[in-house]
C-alpha cells in the first residue's frame, strides 16, 4: 500500500516574495540553443528508459 503524500506547505512572508521574484526572473530568461539541445537529448534518453520499463 502506498504512503500518503503530504500537502505542500504554503509559502508566506519573505519566502513567498523570493519565490515570486525567482519565477518572474526565470520567465523572462531565454534558453540558449545548446541548452535546449541538451534538454531535448535528456528528454529522449528518459523517454527511452521509460518505454523500456513497460
Amino acid at each position: 500500500m502506498a504512503i500518503p503524500i503530504k500537502d505542500t506547505p504554503v509559502l508566506k512572508g519573505n519566502d513567498a516574495k523570493e519565490f515570486s521574484k525567482q519565477i518572474e526572473e526565470s520567465s523572462r530568461k531565454a534558453i540558449s540553443q545548446s541548452e535546449l539541445q541538451k534538454l531535448r537529448q535528456s528528454q529522449e534518453t528518459f523517454q527511452k528508459l521509460f518505454d523500456n520499463k513497460k
